[in-house]
């Protein structure tokens, strides 16, 4: 069984980012619709993760407790 990490708001609440460790990736969903817009790579397993309002991604990796850190890009 898998399960999800942990999730934020990026200031304005339009996005929802949650951390993902068996994707290696944090997801950012719209709050009107819950569809995933956005995706940051971060490689590791972001078990944390944290938005900032200029797209900025910072996460801390499950198994090194490591940091990690990437940019949202918007989902095609």
């Amino acid at each position: 069984m898998q399960f999800m990490g942990s999730y934020a708001f990026i200031p304005d609440e339009t996005l929802c980012v949650v951390a993902r460790p068996f994707s290696g990736n944090v997801v950012a969903l719209d709050t009107r619709s819950f569809r995933i817009t956005h995706r940051s790579v971060l490689g590791g397993q972001p078990l944390i993760a944290v938005a900032l309002s200029n797209g900025e991604i910072y996460s801390r990796d499950w198994k090194s407790g490591g940091l990690l850190k990437g940019r949202l890009e918007t989902v095609s």
